[in-house]
């Protein structure tokens, strides 16, 4: 997490699920936004068999966990540039600035009462793909 902006960091959490970041600030300089979901659109079969589900549903790609294990991000994928042939985030030119919901983050109760409170995560309102629906 402290590398260059637009690498991602990949983790392990609770011994299991693998967890992708991507940094955004400067070397040195720990700061990521942990990506919690997606709504699949193509490769669909081979996400299936990644995760054992027989059929798909909103649950392929919900949840962090679900995300790395869909998508076949490991800790192999950690530190790897976001603008790479391998690894990386495209842009289809969906404009979803309207629909961007924010609330409190997920699973940092002890991380200080300031940090619990700020509204760091972000969502798109109403997708079914987001993971922990708000209840704000």
């Amino acid at each position: 997490m402290y590398g260059a902006p637009g690498i991602s960091y990949v983790y392990i959490c609770y011994g299991m699920h693998h967890m992708m970041n991507v940094v955004t600030n400067k070397r040195e300089v720990p700061d990521a936004v942990l990506l919690r979901a997606l709504e699949p659109l193509e490769g669909i079969e081979v996400m299936l068999a990644r995760t054992g589900k027989l059929h798909r549903d909103v649950t392929l790609t919900r949840g962090p966990g679900n995300l790395c294990r869909a998508m076949g991000i490991s800790k192999q994928h950690s530190g790897i540039s976001l603008r790479s042939e391998q690894l990386y985030i495209a842009d289809d030119g969906y404009d979803a600035a309207m629909l961007i919901g924010e609330s409190k983050r997920i699973g940092i109760a002890g991380a200080g009462e300031i940090a619990v409170r700020k509204p760091w995560r972000f969502y798109l309102k109403g997708n079914p793909n987001v993971s922990g629906y708000p209840k704000m």
